[in-house]
């Protein structure tokens, strides 16, 4: 699914792991979300799930970065 169609409730872990990965690392991804490293590394085990706003980042990022995941 291109990301000009993702939304902000599609990051499933799976994809957050894939953007994490298309931008260098969880310390990239975190680094450009405001977060820390453990936590995008929490989000990519699906021990805890990003809070509305963060997922709004998220999708910024993946346009941004032209993430195609």
């Amino acid at each position: 699914m291109p990301s000009e169609y993702l939304t902000d409730q599609e990051w499933p872990p799976a994809r957050i792991e894939a953007l994490a990965h298309h931008v260098g690392g969880h310390r990239k991804l975190a680094d450009r979300l405001g977060v820390a490293r453990e936590t995008v590394t929490r989000w990519c085990a699906a021990d805890q799930k990003p809070i509305l706003v963060i997922k709004r980042q998220l999708t910024r990022a993946a346009r941004k970065s032209k993430f195609k995941g």
